[in-house]
């Protein structure tokens, strides 16, 4: 068997009891956790690099002005209707501002999965979406 990722969860004792009590881990709203920002960030900040490449493009300036109005429209839609669910990970196991801010300012737990434990789960940008195969996924 080829050596295989593992990817780490940080969480207090009090989490970790939960998750062993019901086999679960929860998700969470991404847009409402601690960490809000740099999901809206990451997005704000790769779609106003794209706008800004649109715009310098040879494309017809209305075509690509009437896209992006709709394209914000869009997001702007979603991120209302479809909130974003996940629960994050960490490439290392020994992290200290991942002990400080999720592991219970050092007195909890680091949990270590191999995502090929999950069924169906794969390497691709979760996206909101209607479709599960679309949104469900993981990326580092």
């Amino acid at each position: 068997m080829a050596d295989r990722q593992l990817y780490f969860h940080y969480c207090s004792i009090s989490t970790f009891k939960e998750i062993m009590n019901s086999k679960v881990l929860w998700l969470a709203y991404l847009t409402e956790s601690n960490d809000k920002q740099e999901v809206t960030r990451t997005f704000k900040t790769l779609w106003n690099a794209v706008k800004t490449r649109l715009r310098e493009s040879d494309l017809d300036k209305k075509v690509v002005e009437s896209e992006i109005e709709i394209l914000d429209n869009q997001y702007s839609l979603e991120v209302q209707i479809d909130k974003t669910y996940g629960t994050c990970f960490c490439k290392y196991a020994d992290v200290l501002q991942q002990w400080l801010e999720y592991g219970d300012k050092t007195k909890g737990l680091v949990l270590g999965f191999d995502l090929e434990w999950f069924k169906g789960l794969k390497k691709q940008m979760p996206h909101p979406s209607s479709k599960q195969s679309q949104s469900v996924g993981y990326e580092s």
